[in-house]
Parts: C-alpha cells; structure tokens; sequence
C-alpha cells in the first residue's frame, strides 16, 4: 500500500518489506508503528507563581527551555528540577547546577516568581522512538502529547499492578484497583507532568499509543 513504518529505535521500513501478524506489523521480531512525517509545531505553556509540573511535546533541548523562561521572565530567580539529575537555577544572569540535559519522557518542575506563559519550538514527539521507564517506587513522566488522554488509554502499555498510583499537581490522582483506573484524575493533559508510583517489583518500558499527537 505504499505505507512506510518505524520501530522503537527509530527505523524506517516500507510496506513491501514487512509482514502483518493479528493485525500488528512487525519484521524480524521488531513491533513496527505507522511512521508519521515530522513537522515543526509550537506548543504554549502558562506556568504558576511558584512551583509547577512541567512537560514538552515538542522535540527541544534544555537550552530551548532556559531561553524561553529567561524571555518571559528577564532577570528573575528560576529553578528547573529534575528527579534524578539534580536542578539548575538561573540567578538573573546565569544558569548553574548539574542538571544539563533534558529528557522528554521525563516530568520537571519549574519554580518562577511570577506567572508567566512560554512558547517551545520543535518537531512533533514520536512515542514510539522515546519510551518510557517505570521503576519500582516514585517516577516522574511527561505527558508528550498536544491533547489530552484518558488514564486507560495512555498507560494501556504499562500493565499496571494493584496499588500502582499517578499523581497530578492539581487534578488529584488515579489507583489501579486490579481491572481499572479510578479517581479524581481521569485525563492526561499537555504541558503537564506526573508521578506515577509503581508496585511492580521489576522495571518496566513502555510507548504511548502513537495514533495520537
């Protein structure tokens, strides 16, 4: 059909060559998704006084992230935090920390002294070439979509264990019970990061569905 697809590590394969098995397409062993052509997008965040769970679905760096927060808000005290590479704090003029890098699988938080509203420049997040690691205990992850989703439908990867908990900043959470998800947080939203507090004694990876943006 002249379709082209991807596998997680980001390869390219086009329909000739592939072979469908119970309506999944694979080659070689590998799970192969629809490739999506990238585009450029923007993406608009408005942070809170203080502390805010922060996630991209744009491709940027850190650097990308520093200029738009120092652009909205010019010589004010910012924090960028990460959960397990340390922060960066920017005093008016520089930046310093350890923190270098930014993961876009991964939930930030970002302190600023006013409310503010920054715009991100990137390509489109493809799920499929970033998964996400669940590891026993605490996790915080991103959200790289531009419309919301339901718990359900986001973590359907995930095999969730009874107990297994995400944590929004101001919607509440969500528990698995065994069979569903239930709480005052019932939809993933864009710009938004999360905890999600695992059971499961191993660690697992996961991919967002990619037949949505």
């Amino acid at each position: 059909e002249g379709k082209t697809f991807i596998d997680e590590a980001g390869n390219t394969y086009e329909s000739g060559t592939i072979e469908q098995v119970s309506g999944a397409y694979s080659i070689n062993g590998k799970t192969l998704y629809p490739y999506i052509e990238p585009s450029t997008v923007t993406q608009t965040i408005t942070l809170s006084e203080g502390w805010n769970w922060f996630s991209t679905n744009v491709e940027i760096t850190l650097d990308d992230l520093k200029a738009a927060l120092v652009e909205a808000l010019p010589g004010t005290n910012i924090t960028i935090k990460s959960k397990d590479n340390g922060q960066t704090i920017y005093n008016g003029t520089t930046w310093n920390g350890p923190l270098t890098t930014l993961d876009v699988t991964q939930m930030y938080r970002i302190s600023v002294s006013a409310a503010c509203e920054i715009t991100l420049e990137g390509m489109v997040i493809n799920p499929a070439q970033h998964p996400v690691t669940i590891s026993n205990g605490v996790n915080w992850i991103g959200f790289p979509f531009s419309q919301s989703m339901s718990i359900s439908e986001a973590f359907a990867g995930v095999e969730p264990v009874n107990g297994d908990k995400i944590i929004s900043q101001d919607e509440g959470f969500a528990i698995y019970n065994g069979t569903t998800w239930s709480g005052t947080l019932q939809q993933l939203q864009p710009g938004n990061g999360y905890i999600y507090n695992s059971k499961a004694t191993t660690t697992k990876y996961f991919t967002y569905p990619t037949n949505a943006r």
